[in-house]
């Protein structure tokens, strides 16, 4: 734990290096006494996976092949060893990772071999004893902080190869007064040499084109610095507190290098930027308090970050054409900036460029103006008017946050984007929220904190700002219309309450964090067309320093194949489910009748349902209830349903019974049985002389009722066990039925039928007081219509306290999607069986075709002429998002107008 509080500790410096304290003060104290260490050193070890090192008499000598482990997380076996004098790496390791020899004060000498290409950061850091160190051309960068606090180390030679000096490398090495820079360096970084006090020349070569802030801040003793004509960059104090800056400001309080203004903190009262000035660079004006005005002139092209932080009583800035950039916190502080005029030209306005310049009243962003940066105009409390003219594109998180008095904004319609609280606290933004409480502007949603509840936002919605809902914790839902094209960045942050919420297809990115802490969101359907989310986004509810994000229990995403929501879900460990991109296939049942279509289903060159059945089971196909009582029955044979005629069996049907090379037929028959016209579907003696070689059993009723008790009896007797559950349906129509049977038939359950009002028949009662002691749940399938409250009370009286449940829809439809959802877990297969929902023939002997694939089944009908779903019935289909759909009947009863229709809404 301590070497990774180091770490996260001087991360944390090496990053305050680039922001407004350029250079940090002294963290570490490079005077700490040495003292012996508390463990004792091993003789030898493992510090890479073919990297090995020994320890004998102070020399510590690594060898073997490869890189060595990186430290950045936990302590190196040589972290803070006292008793290592020399450290010898022998050709074969190719890196030294980060933190290796942290806090080693004792370590006189290094030898690195031309194999090493690479050197971690903080590496060496602290090594107090270490006098000089030769790094071989091999090792392109050194890295951050390096050699920090190395304040014995005296001579630096880095040798043709070296490109990148890194952030703090030889920071505070105080007795550093030899460096040599190889013409292979590109760029010298952050404060990489600031607080070398004894360094007394540097020359740069004409390789360097940057050198960043604060590089050589503090090298009090450097008087000779020659720097090339290449160099185009050079961060703010870079020079400051050497007597070379000492020098130069002597002869001119205009410090510059290659038209760069560098420094001119001596300048007071009305300022005239000479015309040689090409840039103004980082904190050229930094503190400056004594200037009152400054004009620039068209030479320059920019104006760096910090360029006039804090010049509290600069009053007018004269900006011309030609700058096209205006850099981060640029004009921070300036409280007494009565007014600006930024020129068309300016391409950028960076981020606090005009932080708390609170005498500002007016202000114009012309058109030139691409984006203005994050906190651009925070807190500039005296503006009242903002005008972008058009052509400004986007406008940076809190960028006119909390001016207090801005009351006019003048949006163009060239704004496609707008931070997280670009104008919180305004009075123009106070208003435009008493509107309405989703705050649009050019379709993009930029507040809704006081929505609740279930949200659909407006069709003309582009894109969902950063923090939009931010802490919404009374949000429930939200339906996010198809022109969506982003979400941004904590755009649903901690809304705690959010169950339910869409991703339009053509949403390309999901910004960071922008569902995290959404506890009660369990899942959610990334479409194939985002291609971006970032960290935090999905599936996290906390956050710490030490453990990084924390995932979300039962959290699910789905999404495609090789999409970003999988790579997301993979890199994340997050658990997923991969959905279908394309249209699921159909595969259509329909024979010449009800009777050839359940030899169809039956058979496997068409749908690879039976190559061969020892047992069929027969029902009649002209009344549904004995034919839907004995699904279930012919799933626990493994046996097909096949459909009697009015008074026979057909060609078809022997013809089936024959290729399945069926021995055994059981026949499922109430003699009251009826056709939609009330004529008898009876099945009749001449069926039973066809099936004359087969072993017959008869389940024969006077009535359903009867009939029912002796399937569920069958059931019994196959299966040895009582029925753990128990359904209960209409006697009136099939849907119901229909819709159950599947899951009955899988969960070997049985099916009763009631008259909506009347008492339960004595057959279903008897058979019930048989294996009361047995069932654990009662399902009612259909509304209180289908089945009242009293036949419910009935049924409660013949098994008490046993659990009821009903499912109940708006109609047949709804009662269907209601049963398949609530069933899902049982409802595992890949495919949808489709049926109509107002006729019963074709659909009869799916139930078992459904059973069979663990498939659910779907009602639907063309209605009044139109092939449309409900908006349950879509959302189901798209959950579900099968692979296959398989249809039962012909065009008259499933056209394929409705197959279409449901085929879309599966994706």
């Amino acid at each position: 734990m301590r070497c990774k509080r180091l770490l996260s500790f001087a991360l944390a410096a090496a990053m305050l290096f680039g922001s407004a304290a350029l250079v940090p003060e002294d963290e570490f104290s490079s005077e700490t006494s040495i003292t012996a260490s508390a463990e004792d050193m091993l003789t030898s070890g493992q510090c890479g996976e073919d990297v090995y090192w020994d320890f004998d008499d102070g020399v510590l000598t690594i060898s073997g092949k490869g890189n060595m482990y990186d430290y950045g997380w936990k302590c190196s076996p040589f972290f803070e060893q006292f008793k290592i004098k020399s450290v010898v790496i022998k050709k074969g390791v190719t890196s030294i990772g980060s933190l290796t020899f942290q806090w080693c004060r004792c370590i006189e000498k290094v030898s690195i071999p031309n194999s090493v290409r690479s050197i971690g950061d903080f590496a060496f850091n602290e090594c107090l004893s270490l006098t000089s160190i030769t790094i071989p051309g091999s090792v392109t960068r050194i890295s951050n902080m390096t050699f920090k606090y190395c304040t014995g180390l005296k001579s630096v030679t880095m040798q043709k190869g070296v490109k990148i000096i890194d952030n703090g490398a030889f920071n505070d090495c105080k007795s550093l007064t030899r460096v040599s820079i190889p013409s292979s360096v590109t760029s010298i970084g952050l404060s990489s040499f600031s607080g070398c006090e004894k360094l007394t020349s540097i020359r740069i070569p004409s390789s360097v084109t940057s050198i960043g802030g604060g590089a050589f801040y503090g090298c009090s003793s450097l008087k000779s610095i020659i720097i090339p004509s290449s160099v185009t960059s050079i961060g703010g104090k870079a020079f400051l507190n050497t007597q070379w800056l000492k020098n130069q400001k002597k002869k001119n309080p205009f410090v510059a290098v290659n038209g760069i203004l560098i420094n001119a903190d001596g300048c007071s009262g009305d300022v005239s930027v000479p015309n040689s000035i090409k840039s103004i660079g980082e904190g050229a004006f930094y503190c400056c308090a004594g200037i009152t005005s400054v004009s620039i002139p068209s030479s320059v092209t920019s104006i760096g970050s910090r360029a006039f932080y804090e010049c509290t009583n600069l009053k007018s800035v004269t900006i011309p054409s030609s700058v096209k950039s205006i850099g981060e916190a640029a004009f921070y502080n300036c409280t007494s900036l009565k007014s600006i005029k930024i020129p068309y030209g300016v391409k950028s306005i960076g981020e606090t460029a005009f932080y708390n310049c609170t005498g500002l009243t007016s202000l114009t962003i012309p058109g030139s103006v691409t984006s203005i940066g994050v906190r651009a105009f925070i807190n500039c409390t005296g503006l009242t008017k903002v005008t972008l003219q058009k052509g400004v594109k986007s406008i940076g998180d809190y960028a006119f946050a909390y001016c207090n008095n801005l009351a006019s904004v003048s949006v163009p319609s060239s704004i496609a984007s707008i931070g997280a609280r670009a104008f919180a606290g305004t009075k123009w933004f106070a208003n435009k929220r008493k509107e309405n409480p989703l705050v649009i502007v050019n379709g993009i949603l930029i507040d809704a904190y006081y929505c609740t509840g279930n949200v659909t936002l407006p069709r003309s919605l582009k894109c969902i700002a950063d923090e939009a809902f931010y802490y919404c914790t009374d949000l429930t839902g939200v339906t996010i219309p198809s022109g969506v094209t982003s979400i941004g960045n904590s755009a649903f942050y901690n809304c705690t309450n959010l169950k339910s919420v869409n991703i339009p297809k053509g949403v390309t990115s999901i910004g960071k964090e922008a569902f995290f802490g959404c506890n009660s969101l369990k899942s959610i359907t990334i479409p194939k067309s985002v291609n971006t989310i970032n960290d935090g986004a999905l599936g996290y509810n906390s956050w710490s320093s030490t453990d990084g994000y924390k995932k979300m229990e039962g959290f699910k995403i789905k999404c495609y194949k090789d999409s970003a929501g999988e790579k997301y879900a993979k890199d994340k460990g997050i658990a997923f489910v991969i959905l279908r991109a394309k249209e699921p296939k159909a595969i259509r049942f329909a024979g010449s009748d009800r009777a050839g279509t359940a030899a169809l289903i039956s058979n496997s060159n068409k749908s690879g349902m039976y190559k061969t059945a020892d047992t069929v089971v027969i029902a009649t196909g002209f009344d549904f209830h004995d034919a839907l009582a004995a699904v279930r029955l012919a799933s626990a044979y493994n046996a097909p349903l096949l459909l009697a005629d009015r008074d026979n069996l057909s060609a078809k049907t022997l013809t089936e019974i024959k290729r399945l090379k069926a021995k055994n037929v059981i026949v499922v028959a109430s003699t009251n049985a009826k056709d939609n016209n009330g004529k008898s579907a009876a099945i009749k003696s001449k069926v039973y002389k066809q099936l004359k070689g087969y072993n017959v059993t008869k389940l024969v009723g006077s009535s359903y009722y009867e009939t029912a008790k002796k399937v569920a009896q069958q059931l019994q007797k196959k299966t040895g066990k009582a029925p753990n559950y128990v359904f209960f349906t209409t006697n009136r129509n099939y849907a119901d039925a229909l819709s159950i049977s599947p899951v009955a038939a899988i969960l070997k359950a049985s099916i009763f039928y009631v008259d909506p009002k009347c008492r339960l028949n004595a057959n279903t009662t008897y058979y019930l007081n048989s294996v009361k002691s047995s069932v654990k749940k009662v399902f009612i399938i259909g509304g209180t219509n289908a089945v009242s409250k009293d036949v419910v009370a009935k049924i409660k009286a013949v098994l008490p306290g046993k659990t009821v449940q009903r499912f109940a829809g708006a109609d047949r439809y709804a009662t269907c999607v209601r049963i398949n959802n609530a069933f899902k877990s049982t409802l595992t297969g890949d495919s949808v069986c489709v049926a109509k929902g107002y006729n019963f023939p074709d659909a009869l002997a799916g139930g078992v075709f459904a059973a069979k694939q663990k498939a659910p089944l779907f009602l639907a009908d063309v209605i009044g002429g139109k092939a449309e779903l409900s908006k349950t019935q879509s959302s189901y289909l798209k959950s579900k998002n099968p692979s296959k759909l398989y249809i039962f009947g012909g065009e008259t009863a499933v056209p394929t107008q409705l197959v279409k229709t449901v085929a879309k809404a599966c994706v």
